[in-house]
């Protein structure tokens, strides 16, 4: 391995003083940046030998081709590099590979360097991953979110999330990838409006990425696993609440009433609201599921994994009731067909149209907002208000953690405070009036 500057020759400058030395006559000059030069003057003359102002590696590659690196302008580097690519050159002459300190090491280097280095076969599969651009990381994660059967929302939204980071914080290579600099961007976003639950998102999108690099091996560490995300309680921008058990009843009333709306007749959507109350299903589980997901038999609902948030197999109670409208309303359909085929997208949109109708405010006094996943939030309550134990009320809302399902889920209805304190026991004092003496009266 040779480290050297290479030498090349310039016409003589005007106004150059020549002197002489022993070992041949040399140049004095000013150069364009006002520095001094000293440089030798040729045989004839008329030009001068200077130096390159990099250094640069001279060595021969494992198949015994001569190869030239351009490396730094400061010696100390360009050793250490001729080092990384000594040990590069002995762990390919080798069966053991490259290591996690030499692949660290590799990382480290310029883009530049690395894409020279992959050029000439020095790199092996994985190192030579991680120099492409990361336009073409991104598509592979995108193929890799694909074939895990990831859903099709999820996978647009964390790509479109990454492109948007990559372009904003111009991360072309993976080696660009700062924390430093995603945690300013992310703080841009928050003061242009975005709340703490959207900077989490993008912030998730970058850590999947990276760490699926990672368990690939393409990368050996995560430049953003120390950016830890910002606690969403402290800027909570929608806070959904539960209705009154008589505001709910005026609700499936009026809409099994009112007209057709959204692809959905009244009937369809009380079902829809109903369904969603008692069972705690998601808006995303009740537009894909099927009519034989519902056994009348049992009076259950078998969830399959690939319509679940979790995705898990679930079942799920069905109250008799609902299974008779439920038996009714599938009459004459195919198992296969979807329950309810024509929920549309905007439930939200939906919902509040039908609560305009029975007359109950989409949002309070207090601020809080009843939406379509209010609807499993009102599961919740019930469940809560029935005197549910926690840990069934856990397994019917599918939570891995029974204090989201009581502290998140869970609302307090109006009056049940009241009538919580009213069932304490009765501490008033009976009997007679105590006869006080205060020792200032007679005998």
């Amino acid at each position: 391995m040779r480290v050297f500057k290479p030498s090349y020759t310039v016409p003589l400058p005007e106004g150059a003083k020549i002197l002489r030395r022993k070992n041949g006559n040399v140049a004095k000059f000013t150069n364009t940046r006002g520095q001094e030069i000293i440089a030798p003057v040729s045989k004839s003359g008329k030009r001068v030998t200077l130096e390159t102002n990099c250094f640069h590696l001279e060595f021969r590659d494992h198949n015994n081709f001569a190869r030239r690196l351009k490396a730094f302008t400061d010696e100390g580097a360009s050793q250490r590099v001729a080092a990384t690519i000594e040990d590069l050159l002995a762990a390919k002459g080798s069966s053991q590979g490259i290591n996690t300190d030499l692949r660290r090491r590799i990382e480290a280097l310029p883009k530049t360097m690395r894409t020279e280095l992959a050029k000439w076969g020095l790199l092996d599969e994985k190192a030579n991953t991680a120099t492409k651009p990361l336009a073409e990381l991104v598509a592979a994660f995108e193929a890799h979110l694909k074939a895990k059967e990831r859903s099709r929302s999820h996978i647009s939204k964390t790509i479109h999330d990454l492109h948007t980071i990559c372009e904003a914080c111009r991360f072309v290579f993976f080696s660009d990838i700062d924390g430093g600099r995603l945690e300013s961007y992310l703080k841009q976003r928050r003061e242009a409006g975005n709340s703490f639950r959207r900077s989490n998102l993008y912030l998730t999108a970058m850590k999947m990425f990276c760490n699926w690099l990672v368990r690939e091996r393409v990368v050996t560490d995560n430049p953003v696993f120390h950016i830890r995300p910002l606690n969403v309680k402290q800027d909570r921008r929608r806070i959904r609440r539960a209705l009154e058990v008589d505001e709910v009843r005026r609700l499936l009333s009026a809409t099994a009433k009112a007209e057709t709306r959204h692809g959905l007749t009244g009937p369809e959507r009380a079902l829809v609201y109903k369904l969603a109350i008692e069972t705690g299903l998601r808006r995303g589980e009740l537009s894909k599921i099927t009519i034989r997901a519902f056994r009348f038999d049992t009076l259950t609902i078998e969830l399959d994994a690939t319509i679940t948030k979790n995705k898990r197999q679930a079942t799920l109670p069905l109250r008799p009731d609902t299974a008779h409208e439920l038996r009714a309303y599938f009459q004459g359909k195919l198992p296969t067909t979807r329950a309810f085929k024509g929920m549309p997208w905007d439930t939200a949109t939906m919902l509040r149209e039908d609560l305009e109708e029975a007359g109950i405010p989409y949002r309070d006094e207090q601020g809080q907002v009843f939406d379509f996943h209010s609807l499993r939030h009102q599961c919740g309550t019930f469940l809560a208000r029935g005197n549910v134990h926690p840990k069934v009320a856990q397994t019917i809302m599918r939570h891995s953690d029974v204090n989201l399902t009581m502290n998140i889920y869970s609302h307090v209805l109006r009056g049940a405070e009241s009538q919580a304190v009213a069932a304490l026991p009765d501490l008033s004092i009976g009997g007679d009036k105590q006869d006080v003496r205060t020792g200032t009266d007679g005998r």
